[in-house]
């Protein structure tokens, strides 16, 4: 959870804490197994990106459990503040997001193996 939330090679999202996603994973089981899976894979499943985008919708809007779309999220967002809102406070983009999720796979792979005499992370494409 640390590199999906961000670290020093992963940003973090805007306005959203740590202890607020900890929060939030720790009442939804879907959530918790994503997390766990999220180094184990050098190609992020449909499924597990799935459920990390709907992570990060519920971090911008926990009222909201139906939207799973980050970018009508974001739509949404900016129509609700009648576009008087930084594009900081928005989430990032579908693209954008598959990105910061491949960047916190990585780093939490090369973490999970840090103690390893000879750690064998995969090579990102």
């Amino acid at each position: 959870m640390h590199a999906f939330t961000g670290c020093d090679s992963v940003p973090a999202f805007s306005g959203r804490g740590k202890a607020f996603g900890l929060k939030l994973i720790s009442k939804v089981n879907d959530l918790q197994s994503a997390v766990r899976e999220l180094d184990q894979h050098s190609i992020l499943p449909a499924g597990l990106f799935q459920l990390l985008r709907e992570f990060t919708c519920r971090m911008y809007a926990a009222s909201q459990e139906d939207i799973t779309s980050v970018n009508k999220l974001r739509y949404q967002l900016f129509r609700e503040n009648k576009g008087n809102i930084e594009s900081g406070q928005l989430p990032s983009c579908e693209d954008c997001l598959y990105l910061h999720f491949l960047r916190a796979n990585y780093q939490a792979a090369v973490r999970r193996r840090s103690l390893e005499a000879y750690p064998s992370c995969y090579t990102r494409s």
